[in-house]
């Protein structure tokens, strides 16, 4: 959802089991310093995706205190201002108890499991399909980075190509509209490949985001998440995620969601 554009696009990426993954790599990214950085680029070295015609990147940080986002990296310090705000380090002197480790720590596992650890990103004619201002960003949520590796985090990416690949074009209603419900439009797709063996669909919406919801609470949701994150676009747009993974089963659109969500 993102209430500042009157249309956006939704990436529909239909993938197969992860046990089918054929490209897996190991890499370390480190941050200069505490905050968000564009990764996008060490992430792309460490894995080939050139021959890859449609298919998904997925990317795995293997810590905690550390996360990956799709955001513009001209926001970074913004993004970074937002988590302090939303989960400050004041905490420790109220509620938090594992403060043994710094007031820096229990925060910054709070951050990554709001943002998560792990990024799927679709590829299109072997290219990551992100626009001229949408990068993947490592956030170090740490001072000195984590446990005994300081700001050196390691990484996985593994790649798999798509059996079916469509962006569709969705326009609100008005320009207050803040949810859109694509169900429908995900359902038809994955009923229209007319592949039994179909197991996951990939959603992909990075300008506004994308959750998984009942109809009728989607906009109340929108409205609490405002609610604490005021007018920091760039912290919405990774709270909401870029991305969401749904099982398929049978290869029928029909059996993906519960009820209107």
């Amino acid at each position: 959802s993102d209430a500042n554009e009157d249309e956006s696009k939704v990436g529909v990426k239909v993938t197969v089991k992860a046990s089918e993954f054929e490209k897996t790599k190991r890499g370390e990214f480190v941050a200069p310093k505490r905050g968000c950085h564009d990764a996008t680029e060490r992430i792309q070295n460490c894995v080939d995706i050139t021959d890859v015609k449609a298919g998904l990147l997925n990317v795995l940080i293997k810590h905690t205190s550390a996360s990956l986002t799709v955001n513009d990296a001209r926001r970074a310090e913004e993004l970074e201002k937002g988590l302090n705000e939303l989960i400050p380090e004041s905490w420790n002197d109220s509620f938090l108890e594992h403060t043994m480790e710094g007031p820096d720590d229990c925060p910054a596992h709070i951050k990554a499991t709001i943002l998560g650890e792990t990024m799927n990103v679709p590829i299109r004619d072997g290219k990551l399909a992100l626009s001229e201002n949408e990068q993947i960003l490592l956030c170090e949520h740490r001072n000195v980075g984590g446990y005994g590796g300081g700001f050196r985090r390691e990484f996985i990416a593994s790649v798999n190509e798509a059996k079916a690949q469509e962006v569709l074009k969705f326009k609100k209603k008005t320009t207050k509209q803040s949810v859109v419900n694509v169900s429908e439009a995900v359902r038809d797709f994955v009923t229209k490949a007319e592949d039994e063996t179909i197991e996951l669909v990939h959603v992909f919406s990075p300008k506004g985001g994308v959750f998984l919801s009942t109809a009728e609470d989607a906009e109340a949701f929108v409205d609490h998440v405002d609610s604490k994150v005021g007018s920091n676009a760039a912290l919405k747009s990774s709270v909401f995620g870029a991305s969401e993974m749904l099982v398929v089963e049978d290869g029928d659109g029909q059996k993906m969601f519960a009820g209107e969500g």
